[in-house]
């Protein structure tokens, strides 16, 4: 057997299907797998820090009110694990 090698996918939203039929392993936030059959999540084993969450967008896209609004509620808040 090789050694093991690191996956890297563009968003979470990807894992799943990567993982799927495959003996790999993720660390992914919890609320990306329900929507996901024939995958078991558990707590990860050692303490895991959250992340930053960060927007882009387009300009074009700068006077959207939907917009706005996630960068304004979102943008400084921390993602933790859960």
């Amino acid at each position: 057997m090789g050694k093991p090698w690191p996956v890297t996918a563009p968003n979470f939203q990807m894992v799943p299907g990567l993982l799927l039929g495959s003996d790999m392993i993720a660390l992914l936030p919890s609320r990306i797998l329900p929507d996901f059959e024939g995958l078991v999540s558990f707590l990860p084993p050692v303490p895991v820090p959250g992340f930053l969450l960060h927007l882009a967008w387009h300009r074009w896209r700068a006077k959207d009110a939907a917009l706005q609004h996630v960068a304004v509620h979102e943008t400084s808040r921390t993602v933790q694990q859960g």
